[in-house]
């Protein structure tokens, strides 16, 4: 956006002898951002190498009915743009009216053209050199990422970002000019007219964004979205604990309880081909062992991965909640035969229905949602031959 502004300031006549300098100082540099870009980009040998978009098209996780990350094959470029690029309006954690969540690109699209144009019909600079700019690259940079597809990422984040970024810095400026057609010296009535117009904006965000966030991706989940339980592993557990658990039920267990996670469905991100490897062995064990039936595979599956504490999602074990368990591909063949035996087989039904006796001293943490087992304090009882309630 820098290089394409100074271009144009420096094609001007009136503005090229101020800017031909700072445009070839961009040039010369060019090659040292280049090198910090092949930098920066560089990865870890353990994380391995980007998949491919080739590869990516094979990848349950990626596609299908039941894939986490719908991003192969690319969506229509149109679609993409309204779907992420008006994300300061509506964005995929917000749920405005359904008229809303159909319309508002089309009329946001109306009303910066409409902007242009009053505009252009009185000769008020609206956008400036700085904000067309910006949004000529923000698409330039889409397209080309779209032909370098997981190269350089996913497309939809040269959206996401980028475009709430315009829309946020521009459009109350292109608002506020706008109001300040006709006005010959700055007045209370003038600055009012402004304020009326941003009121007008806020109003229109208003109706696309609704009264709160909705869902829990990219962790939008309050710290009791699991009752007291991070409370209580950010308090009692040891800064070393490795905790592990159904992925999904223990997403906040590095944000709000402050301990290390063998994995989450948060960080078990398939982009990278080693790294999501590793993942992938992690979430079958933590799978397996959530919906282990004794004691002993229980103890077989965790204790060599160094976990301290497994977190058990109680509700899972409802019988209604068994027969509709669902997961991301290609783990979701996995949980369904894990969860097609009676409920009363799992090794979690022969944990203790209360923590009152001391015997029972594996099970350090039970609420209505989760259950919270030492591996330490598991094995020791097991190796004594303790026994399980009934």
């Amino acid at each position: 956006t820098y290089g394409v502004w100074l271009c144009w300031k420096t094609v001007k006549v009136d503005s090229r002898l101020e800017f031909r300098k700072p445009f070839f100082n961009f040039i010369f540099s060019l090659p040292i951002l280049g090198a910090l870009a092949v930098y920066g980009s560089h990865k870890p040998e353990n994380l391995g190498k980007m998949v491919s978009y080739s590869e990516a098209q094979s990848m349950p996780e990626f596609g299908g009915q039941n894939g986490r990350f719908q991003m192969v094959p690319l969506p229509d470029a149109w679609q993409e743009i309204k779907d992420v690029g008006f994300q300061s309006f509506n964005s995929t954690l917000t749920k405005g009216t359904p008229l809303a969540e159909e319309y508002l690109p089309t009329i946001v699209i109306g009303l910066v053209a409409l902007i242009v144009f009053i505009g252009m019909k009185y000769r008020k600079v609206i956008f400036g050199a700085e904000g067309s700019a910006f949004l000529i690259c923000i698409l330039g940079t889409y397209f080309a990422s779209r032909i370098f597809a997981f190269h350089l990422f996913v497309p939809n984040r040269y959206l996401q970002i980028p475009m709430t970024i315009f829309f946020v810095v521009f459009l109350p400026i292109a608002v506020w000019r706008i109001a300040e057609i006709g006005m010959r010296q700055a007045s209370l009535g003038n600055s009012a007219k402004g304020t009326l117009g941003l009121g007008i904006l806020g109003a229109l965000i208003f109706w696309g964004s609704g009264l709160n966030l909705v869902g829990d991706a990219n962790l939008n989940m309050p710290k009791f979205v699991r009752g007291n339980l991070w409370s209580w592993v950010a308090d009692e557990l040891p800064k070393d604990a490795i905790i592990a658990g159904y992925p999904a039920h223990i997403d906040g267990v590095q944000l709000f309880g402050k301990r290390q996670g063998y994995v989450t469905n948060e960080v078990a991100h398939p982009f990278y081909d080693k790294y999501y490897q590793e993942m992938k062995r992690r979430l079958e064990i933590s799978l397996r062992a959530h919906f282990t039936k004794d004691a002993k595979t229980f103890l077989e599956l965790v204790e060599p991965e160094g976990i301290t504490h497994f977190v058990f999602n109680r509700k899972i074990f409802y019988p209604e909640n068994l027969a509709e368990v669902k997961y991301f591909a290609p783990f979701d063949v996995l949980v369904k035969e894990l969860a097609s035996g009676r409920p009363d087989s799992y090794f979690y039904k022969r944990l203790p229905r209360d923590m009152s006796n001391p015997k029972f001293g594996f099970l350090v943490y039970k609420d209505d949602q989760s259950a919270v087992v030492d591996i330490k304090a598991l094995k020791e009882f097991v190796s004594k031959g303790g026994r399980f309630p009934a």
